[in-house]
């Protein structure tokens, strides 16, 4: 989606609203299609005392798999964001304000950059739990699995030794 604010610049206390439905379903995270709902977006842009900010809210759900047992986890996501939205800028570095000089925002790639940012590092289906047994590969949520513990590398048997003290 496409926002044209070139109207708002020069509308102080003016205000576009917009909503959007992003579509991601297609695009792979962590080698798998986990959004497989389109992301909803609304939100307004808003020109105060001659300055354009861009506020939004973004929901979305991630549908995924426990990084410890592999069991399905879905997550409800959300997130505000603020943009300053300038035509352009007198400095060389920019961090702070979007800069757009045609007064056109592509809003699909500034929430798509946001969705990444927020995507968590570590799924888990809760924080207590327990993965899968490293020798056969049960679930140890569901039970102990009856395997014996795996023999101690032969070289580090020192180690193992010292533990035992």
């Amino acid at each position: 989606m496409i926002l044209d604010l070139t109207h708002l610049f020069e509308d102080e206390g003016g205000e576009v609203p917009f909503s959007h439905l992003l579509d991601l379903s297609q695009v792979e995270f962590f080698g798998r299609h986990i959004l497989q709902k389109p992301v909803e977006v609304e939100g307004r842009a808003v020109n105060t005392a001659g300055v354009v900010s861009l506020q939004y809210e973004a929901r979305y759900r991630i549908d995924t798999v426990c990084d410890r047992c592999l069991e399905p986890v879905s997550r409800e996501m959300a997130f505000r964001r603020e943009q300053v939205v300038v035509k352009g800028l007198s400095g060389e570095e920019n961090d702070e304000y979007l800069v757009v000089p045609d007064g056109l925002v592509n809003l699909d790639e500034l929430v798509y950059a946001d969705v990444v940012l927020e995507l968590p590092s570590k799924n888990v289906c809760s924080e207590d739990c327990r993965g899968l047994c490293e020798c056969c590969g049960a679930n140890l949520n569901h039970g102990a699995c009856g395997c014996k513990k795996p023999s101690v590398d032969p070289r580090l048997s020192a180690l193992q030794d010292l533990l035992e003290q």
